[in-house]
């Protein structure tokens, strides 16, 4: 007889993640520890995930694979109740409405949003959900459409240390990226990835966000562009990042020119104002 009393980690493919077996199941493992959820088949429609288990530390929802096949077809309502969840990592579009209670416990979290519906609002529910994350990967197609509207003012991340964004759109706007730093008044690392940008800060902000003036150390930029809008944004960090150590700049590189390309934009970032008198620009 299967005792399910004492698994610890369970890696379930599931044809329909709404289906109450599965919400059963879940919680009768009492000792479940590691949850990997990846449906299969087909589940169009209005689709539920319902997860409760007190001593989950670890929950996995990837459903990229389901969105990839049925793009436009797929609505998400997802609960979750695990207060004792160090990690967390959410791979789908944003869903129709989330009922997550509190993750006091929540180190990392990685979360790919690949899809959005009509109300912006849930993104900022998924985010409040995971506020008290240490270290965060948030990896979003188009940032600017999911954030349409600003940033709700309680949105606070009082603990996260380590921000990794990635923008994949082909448009972002860095103003929002700058209104976003606000709600993390303790971050020590900024990572950022960037599609080529089209537009760049739209209007410059009427207040510093307080980590770059009294936290932000490291910075590090992949996929550089030689772009007005990219130097605007670095420009922006160099001028009001005063304890800053370091920014790296890893170049994107382009064939035959490489050479002149990266040595016009050592040129343009020596003549920034650089807030922080210890900092060192590494080039990579």
């Amino acid at each position: 007889m299967w005792d399910i009393a004492n698994i610890q980690h369970l890696h379930l493919k599931v044809i329909t993640p709404s289906n109450d077996s599965v919400c059963r199941l879940v919680s009768g493992c009492v000792a479940l520890e590691d949850l990997l959820m990846v449906p299969g088949g087909s589940c169009l429609g209005k689709t539920v995930v319902n997860i409760h288990s007190p001593s989950l530390k670890r929950l996995v929802l990837d459903f990229h694979v389901l969105l990839t096949k049925f793009p436009n077809d797929i609505d998400y309502v997802v609960k979750i109740n695990a207060p004792s969840l160090e990690c967390f990592e959410y791979n789908d579009a944003v869903g129709d409405f989330y009922t997550l209670n509190s993750m006091k416990l929540l180190e990392d979290a990685d979360i790919l949003i690949s899809r959005y519906q009509e109300d912006e609002r849930n993104a900022t529910r998924l985010l409040q959900a995971i506020c008290n994350v240490r270290s965060l990967f948030l990896s979003i197609i188009d940032a600017e459409t999911v954030f349409r509207s600003s940033l709700d003012p309680v949105l606070i991340f009082p603990s996260l240390v380590f921000l990794d964004f990635c923008n994949e759109g082909d448009d972002w706007q860095g103003t929002w990226l700058v209104e976003f730093l606000h709600c993390l008044p303790n971050l020590k690392k900024l990572v950022l990835t960037f599609a080529t940008p089209k537009r760049g800060l739209k209007s410059l902000p009427k207040t510093v966000p307080s980590c770059l003036l009294f936290e932000l150390e490291e910075i590090e930029i992949l996929r550089f562009e030689e772009d007005e809008h990219m130097f605007e944004l670095v420009g922006f960090f160099l001028s009001h990042a005063l304890v800053l150590k370091s920014l790296v700049i890893n170049f994107a590189g382009k064939v035959g020119e490489e050479y002149q390309w990266r040595w016009n934009v050592k040129e343009k970032l020596l003549s920034v104002s650089m807030g922080s008198k210890t900092c060192e620009i590494v080039y990579c």
